[in-house]
C-alpha cells in the first residue's frame, strides 16, 4: 500500500530554544493511491529563485504563487535554510522517517536535534523558525506540496508569517519521496503581516483546481481524532493575524460558512484558536486568529464553492466572502 504522511511544523522562539517545541511530531495514515496533481501557472510576481534544482524550483513558485493568491506574501529564498533542509532530509533518508523533526546526536547525518539548532548550525540567526515535511510513495513535488495542503496544522504553517524559506526534495528510503520547506524570520526583522481588517484566505478567492478532501489520520497531531480513517473536505483557512495587533486584543468569530453551487450548507467544523470560545483547536497548535472551517464530507470534483466569513481582530471587523472551484 503506498504510503503518504505529513509531519507537523515545528516552531521555535529564538529566545527559547530550550524550551519545548510549540508543535509536536508525529506521522500516520496511509492511502491507495494519490493522483497526479497539476502545477498553477506561476504568478508572474514571484522573484526568481535560483534554483539550479527543478524540482526545488517548483515548489518555491508554486507555494509562494498560492501565498500572493492567499495574501499571505511572498517568501524569499535563503540559502542557509536550504542547507538545514537538505541536511534534515539526508538524515531522514539515513535514518528513516519516522524521525521525524528530529534527529539524534550520533546517528548518520546529525546536525541539530531541532529545527532551531538545524537552522543556526546553518548561520541563520533568527528570531523565529519552523519546519514542514511529508513523503509519500513515489512522491513528486507536486503531490508532496498538494498533500501539506490539504490539511490544518500545515496548512497554517504554509501560510505563515515567516519572510524567508528554504526547501528540500529527494529519496528518503525505499520508494518514498519526501520535501522539506524550513521557515523563517531572521533576527532584527519583522514578521510578515497583513493591515488590520485583510484576512488571509486558502483556497483564496478564484482559485480553481483545488482538492477535494482531507485525511486527517495523515496528520499528526491529528486536528479531527474523532473521525478515524474517514476523509473529510479541504479545509478552509483564514487567518486574522494582523500588522501592529497583540493576541490580547482578542479574536471572534461570528459566522463562517461554506455553501455548495446550490446555495445549500455545507456541513462542517469550526477548528481555531479566539478568545471569544467559539471554535475549538483539539491539539492547541494553532495561533490566534487562526480559523479553519473543515467539510464533514470530502467536497464535490469540478464543483464550485462559496465561503462567508465574519469576525474580528480586538475591534477590527473582518468581512469576507469568495468563490473557488475544486478539481
Amino acid at each position: 500500500m503506498p504510503d503518504r504522511r505529513l509531519m507537523h511544523r515545528s516552531r521555535l522562539a529564538a529566545c527559547a530554544l530550550a524550551a519545548a517545541l510549540l508543535a509536536a511530531c508525529g506521522g500516520g495514515g496511509g492511502d491507495d493511491g494519490t493522483p497526479a496533481v497539476s502545477p498553477t501557472p506561476v504568478n508572474p510576481s514571484v522573484p526568481a529563485s535560483g534554483y539550479a534544482s527543478a524540482e526545488q524550483r517548483t515548489l518555491y513558485e508554486q507555494l509562494n504563487t498560492l501565498r500572493l493568491g492567499a495574501g499571505a506574501g511572498v517568501v524569499l529564498r535563503d540559502t542557509r535554510l536550504d542547507a538545514s533542509a537538505a541536511a534534515h532530509l539526508n538524515y531522514l533518508r539515513l535514518n528513516g522517517v519516522s524521525a521525524g523533526h528530529a534527529e539524534v546526536q550520533g546517528q548518520p547525518g546529525f546536525t541539530g536535534a531541532s529545527i532551531g539548532r538545524r537552522a543556526e548550525a546553518a548561520g541563520y540567526v533568527f528570531q523565529l523558525v519552523s519546519e514542514d515535511l511529508a513523503w509519500g510513495t513515489s512522491f513528486t513535488p507536486m503531490q508532496c506540496l498538494d498533500l501539506l495542503l490539504s490539511s490544518v496544522y500545515h496548512l497554517a504553517g504554509l501560510m505563515g508569517e515567516q519572510r524567508d524559506m528554504g526547501v528540500a526534495y529527494g529519496p528518503v528510503g525505499g520508494k518514498l519521496n519526501g520535501c522539506v520547506f524550513n521557515f523563517g524570520v531572521r533576527w532584527g526583522t519583522a514578521p510578515q503581516q497583513r493591515p488590520g481588517g485583510v484576512a488571509v484566505t486558502y483556497p483564496y478567492p478564484g482559485q480553481s483546481g483545488v482538492a477535494t478532501s482531507f485525511a486527517p489520520a495523515t496528520e499528526l497531531p491529528n486536528p479531527m481524532p474523532d473521525v478515524g480513517s474517514r476523509r473529510v473536505g479541504q479545509p478552509v483557512f483564514v487567518s486574522m493575524r494582523a500588522q501592529g495587533s497583540s493576541d490580547a486584543a482578542g479574536y471572534a468569530v461570528s459566522s463562517f460558512t461554506l455553501q455548495d453551487a446550490n446555495g445549500s450548507a455545507v456541513p462542517a467544523r469550526l477548528i481555531g484558536r479566539d478568545t471569544a470560545g467559539t471554535s475549538a483547536d483539539p491539539q492547541s497548535h494553532l495561533r490566534p486568529g487562526e480559523v479553519f472551517l473543515v467539510p464533514l464530507a470530502p467536497l464535490a470534483a469540478g464543483a464550485r464553492y462559496t465561503v462567508r466569513f465574519a469576525g474580528r481582530n480586538g475591534s477590527v471587523p473582518y468581512e469576507a466572502g469568495w468563490s473557488f472551484t475544486t478539481r
